[in-house]
């Protein structure tokens, strides 16, 4: 399998982590609807079984993150208020310093989901990618993302553009829970 990094096709248009999409869309669109959407996220899906993995491994990571001395916003989880204060205390304090931590864009991808399905959000990528995944495709190529967003944000990304649906051409997807 090759693996692609995508360079070749926006390397004089971005240094983005996501060269196949512009950096407002990829910082900003996206960003500002998850920091408006956490609050009421994190209260409506904290018992959501899909999430309680997510919520663990961000639990996990403040603890790493205080025992470092980094200074997160305080933990606390008396009752649920508190665990919702404190993830989207924590979550944000996150996105402040643009960390890529998995479990941050694991719930970004979550909640992205929700504004890709209402339509807030739509995939964009540069004009050239649909072609140049077809040319790769038709040459025998396997085709596979990384990104520092989640496999989910990918996707949905990929599925929602102008140009259709590209997943169809997308063999398989990372993101930084795998290394």
């Amino acid at each position: 399998m090759i693996f692609w990094t995508l360079l070749s096709l926006t390397t004089s248009r971005t240094m983005s982590g996501e060269p196949w999409t512009s950096v407002p869309f990829a910082t900003s669109q996206s960003s500002k609807i998850a920091r408006r959407a956490l609050p009421a996220f994190v209260r409506d899906h904290l018992d959501a079984p899909e999430l309680g993995e997510t919520w663990q491994r961000l639990r996990d990571e403040w603890a790493q993150d205080a025992a470092r001395g980094e200074a997160p916003p305080a933990w606390r989880d008396d009752d649920r208020d508190q665990q919702v204060a404190s993830i989207v205390a924590y979550a944000e304090w996150l996105m402040d310093r643009d960390r890529k931590a998995s479990p941050l864009k694991a719930l970004q991808g979550h909640i992205w989901k929700r504004g890709y399905a209402e339509g807030a959000l739509r995939g964009e990528v540069f004009p050239d990618v649909p072609d140049a995944f077809a040319r790769w495709r038709s040459a025998g190529m396997r085709i596979a993302i990384f990104s520092s967003g989640s496999v989910l944000a990918q996707q949905l990304l990929f599925r929602t553009t102008a140009c259709g649906d590209l997943t169809r051409l997308i063999d398989a997807y990372f993101d930084t829970s795998v290394g």
